[in-house]
């Protein structure tokens, strides 16, 4: 998992689809079967199971069809779920510091405050995970852009700088401005 989600491995990601349904399903564990059962956790968790596609484990098929809105629905019900947080937050990359984040917003607010998957295909680029805000608070989120030509560093870039917005975000009304 630390593999699949720190360094964004996409063999990494099929070979875990395919070992859940084998110790779910029984062997030998196919994609088919693997997404069944993501589909029964994920219901479980309370997402809207027929609000996207999943049609394999890497997320590399621009057949798969999924909306920010369902990222920050899994995103904050994994977060409850005590008994896997810790290990779902330790697979994550930090914001800064390692993984496929590791040379993104550094000295940044969002640097070592931010654990997050990175998603990137041809015209697509993706950013979800949580924020530590400056009150301490936990935020989802999800960054979805899409349907560009060439480069997605102009669209990282970006991701990097609402992720910073969110990072320095208060509750605390401050009084006589």
């Amino acid at each position: 998992l630390v593999n699949l989600n720190k360094w964004s491995d996409n063999l990494s990601a099929e070979n875990t689809l395919k070992v859940i349904a084998a110790e779910k399903r029984g062997a030998p564990g196919t994609a088919l079967s693997g997404i069944s059962v993501v589909n029964e956790f994920l219901s479980f968790l309370g997402v809207d199971t027929s609000a996207y596609l999943m049609v394999d484990g890497s997320g590399v098929s621009h057949y798969n069809l999924i909306s920010a809105d369902t990222y920050v629905q899994f995103l904050s019900a994994i977060f409850n779920q005590r008994d896997i947080i810790d290990l779902f937050f330790a697979s994550l990359p930090i914001g800064g510091i390692d993984g496929t984040l590791q040379n993104r917003m550094r000295g940044t607010a969002a640097e070592g405050k931010v654990r997050a998957k990175t998603g990137t295909i041809s015209g697509v680029s993706s950013l979800s995970g949580y924020a530590k805000t400056e009150d301490g608070d936990v935020l989802a989120f999800s960054i979805m852009m899409q349907n560009f030509i060439g480069s997605s560093k102009r669209y990282r870039d970006a991701q990097d700088k609402i992720v910073d917005l969110l990072t320095r975000f208060r509750r605390r009304v401050i009084e006589n401005l």
